[in-house]
């Protein structure tokens, strides 16, 4: 009788172990994307964009993976990516059209961002390419513009609907857009008296 108990015991420690070691690889495996944490400040001055947005029905297509070729030669499969097509409510940063792509891409390393349909989100992207537009311009729209715009998990996207902290984020946007646009003025003056000279 002894024994049995014993028995039962040994098989529940091991049971309990086995459990243990597969939630630790499987939490490591899902928590991959660690990023630090990304302020609304940081956020704004490491993006080329920033806007609010909804992504409209239908507003999510996958595109299939093509392979990159990198600096130093060598060739990568760029991954599976995601890209949403955002209709653009406030602009904050960037020149962009009302309706913009922003691509996200989800397999290897790389981290992707999800957005859910007919949801307002504060997006954070930058350029993936040289077809950068100038930056003359503080938050100005353009017509037909389809430079590619990505994203990901760290650039730290703000779902907005129903976020109680919404109208915070909104006044440091605002904050954040007034520094950026008077640093740029003041910039742009100096260039003018220089250019005089």
């Amino acid at each position: 009788m002894k024994k049995l108990r014993i028995g039962n015991y040994l098989r529940k420690i091991f049971v309990g172990a086995g459990i243990a070691i597969l939630s630790i690889g499987i939490v490591g495996r899902a928590s991959a994307c660690r990023c630090g944490w990304l302020s609304l400040e940081r956020g704004f001055q490491n993006s080329d964009v920033v806007f609010v947005g909804v992504v409209p029905a239908n507003g999510m297509r996958v595109v299939n993976p093509k392979v990159v070729t990198r600096p130093d030669g060598k060739q990568i499969n760029s991954g599976n990516a995601r890209v949403y097509t955002f209709n653009v409510a406030t602009l904050w940063k960037g020149s962009i059209s009302r309706n913009v792509d922003v691509s996200t891409i989800f397999s290897g390393p790389a981290c992707g961002s999800y957005f859910e349909e007919h949801t307002k989100y504060l997006v954070f992207a930058g350029y993936s390419d040289q077809r950068k537009p100038s930056m003359t311009a503080s938050a100005t729209f353009l017509d037909g513009d389809k430079s590619s715009l990505s994203t990901h998990f760290c650039k730290n996207n703000v779902k907005l609907d129903g976020n109680r902290e919404t109208p915070k984020i909104i006044k440091k946007l605002e904050r954040l857009k007034q520094i950026t646009d008077e640093r740029r003025l003041a910039m742009q003056k100096e260039n003018d008296a220089n250019s005089d000279r």
